[in-house]
């Protein structure tokens, strides 16, 4: 099974493998208010030859925050990434 570590600018990291699922939060426009809104789910796969990275990116892109389905304590900031490699 495929892995992959982020790394945020605290040193903080976290490990992702294929197959975990990930919820993209983003910020939405309601009544001119702002809110966060859930998007839709995100399963991490393995492409053939750039890993878990492709997959992992397009979860990023969807949204400034996410996490998790399996901890929906922890909810992690995109643009406090610093790194994202393939183990």
């Amino acid at each position: 099974m495929s892995e992959a570590r982020i790394t945020f600018s605290n040193n903080e990291t976290i490990i992702i493998r294929e197959g975990d699922i990930f919820i993209p939060v983003q910020s939405i426009e309601l009544d001119n208010e702002t809110s966060s809104s859930m998007g839709k789910h995100c399963e991490i796969w393995s492409h053939t030859h750039d890993g878990l990275i492709p997959s992992i990116t397009e979860l990023l892109y969807k949204g400034q925050f996410f996490f998790n389905i399996e901890d929906k304590n922890t909810i992690y900031s995109t643009t406090s990434i610093v790194k994202v490699e393939n183990l």
